[in-house]
């Protein structure tokens, strides 16, 4: 039985590309990672932007996948529809939902996606 579990994040990552040979003082690196040969990239903790780490190029490819920002039509306040269920603002979605408002309103941006929408005022 191992000691470790598995946790799901609840956040976004922020992250940027690393820039061959750039100084590496301030950014945690693991030992067995080489970024120079790697070319993976740099995370940063959004609460603490000195806070900064590298992450190897397999490990991004496998785990994390870039998404585009939210909108600036869409806000925290914008009613919307979602699986169903109409809300008042995005922010009572996020809470009820238990996920961000940037991921309900990138779910609104998807062409694809059938599941969520913004209302639009007036509209019967």
């Amino acid at each position: 039985m191992s000691i470790f579990k598995k946790y799901r994040r609840k956040g976004l990552s922020e992250m940027r590309e690393y820039i061959k040979g750039e100084d590496l003082t301030h950014i945690s690196v693991a030992g067995v990672d080489n970024p120079e040969e790697d070319m993976g990239m740099v995370a940063r903790n959004p609460n603490d932007h000195n806070d900064q780490w590298y992450v190897a190029r397999q490990y991004f490819i496998d785990n994390l996948e870039a998404i585009e920002e939210i909108d600036n039509s869409i806000h925290d306040n914008t009613p919307c529809f979602i699986n169903g269920r109409i809300f008042q603002s995005i922010q009572e979605a996020s809470v009820t939902l238990n996920v961000s408002p940037a991921t309900i309103g990138n779910w609104i941006k998807n062409p694809n996606s059938r599941c969520a929408s913004i209302i639009i005022e007036g509209y019967q």
